[in-house]
């Protein structure tokens, strides 16, 4: 008799969990934006929040910073320019850094964001902007599921642009 309850305490648990795992997959999937989809649109597969000053180093200082992915795609790299500041909110010429996040044997996963600290080379930089760079993700390979999937490349159109305004230049809408 403890048997049977004891298993039927185990399988209400097993049941719950599984359901629990599945409601959140299914909230996750509601989060995630195809690929395909998101280049289409002229969308970015990543959404990069504003970096935190962190105090690991007097010397060196180091930010934090979400990167989330918002695709249905792994990602295996986010490269960014990190573009400092001084105490007065001007560019520290000498603090443009590129930075991010690579590692194809653990990509950023459909949905998932990802918490990144990094250093920069200026000892007066109190702020940064990231301007994000590129990234590498993965699709399914166009031949079929039995070649495995490739890795893409997306190149920020906008990157450009993006410097200049980072760094205080005017540029033309």
């Amino acid at each position: 008799m403890l048997i049977r309850k004891t298993a039927l305490i185990v399988l209400v648990f097993v049941l719950a969990g599984s359901f629990a795992c599945r409601r959140a997959a299914d909230r996750e999937a509601a989060d995630v934006v195809p690929i395909k989809e998101a280049l289409a649109a002229g969308r970015s597969p990543v959404e990069v929040g504003s970096p935190a000053p962190m105090l690991v180093s007097l010397a060196t200082p180091s930010f934090r910073v979400t990167v989330k992915n918002i695709t249905d795609s792994a990602l295996e790299s986010v490269a960014w320019t990190a573009v400092a500041f001084d105490e007065n909110g001007v560019p520290i010429p000498e603090g443009e850094v590129e930075g991010g996040y690579a590692d194809p044997l653990s990509p950023i996963a459909a949905g998932e964001s990802l918490e990144l600290t990094f250093m920069l080379p200026v000892e007066n930089a109190v702020r940064v902007k990231l301007v994000l760079k590129e990234v590498i993700y993965t699709a399914p390979n166009p031949l079929g599921g039995d070649f495995g999937d490739l890795a893409f490349k997306w190149t920020n159109p906008y990157y450009d642009a993006e410097m200049q305004k980072a760094r205080g230049v005017a540029v033309p809408d």
